[in-house]
């Protein structure tokens, strides 16, 4: 019965969302083993080849259609047999909204020490995460507390 609801939820969503679920399904396993073999350059430069999509989906600004994407890259990953770390899930949204014609920015950082979590010196937290205007699609609002972002983590060549 699990199965069936699955495929009935799957089969609920509309043409657009059920390409962009199973583009993040296939690409999500060869990212993260991209990333693993060839490295984030590598990477990055073969998600970057394919052209972004021309104009807007919606209004400029209106965060609908990348939390979209973002919620359907996340159901993505929790079906996915190789869900890859942040980076790579991160890859994949930021290519999704690519795609969609959505800029956004790939975001890495470093972890904080705060209060409730020091940093000891031989320990080093990075995370990476996708940002729409300034908010986090693939992460908790406060991810800029818990990680100091690098200025441009990624940028596209011109």
């Amino acid at each position: 019965m699990a199965l069936l609801r699955k495929i009935n939820r799957f089969l609920a969503l509309s043409a657009a969302d059920r390409r962009t679920f199973v583009w993040a399904a296939v690409l999500l396993p060869l990212t993260a083993v991209s990333v693993l073999t060839l490295g984030i350059n590598r990477t990055f430069a073969w998600l970057n080849r394919a052209p972004p999509a021309r104009g807007h989906p919606s209004v400029p600004g209106e965060l609908v259609p990348a939390r979209r994407a973002a919620a359907l890259a996340r159901q993505a990953i929790r079906h996915s047999p190789i869900k890859g770390q942040c980076l790579s899930q991160s890859l994949v949204l930021w290519h999704l909204l690519r795609q969609q014609g959505i800029e956004s920015e790939l975001r890495i950082g470093v972890g904080k020490e705060t209060d409730e979590s020091p940093i000891a010196a031989d320990n080093f937290n990075a995370h990476a995460w996708v940002e729409y205007q300034g908010v986090a699609l693939n992460d908790r609002p406060d991810v800029r507390q818990r990680f100091a972002p690098f200025e441009r983590a990624r940028q596209p060549p011109e």
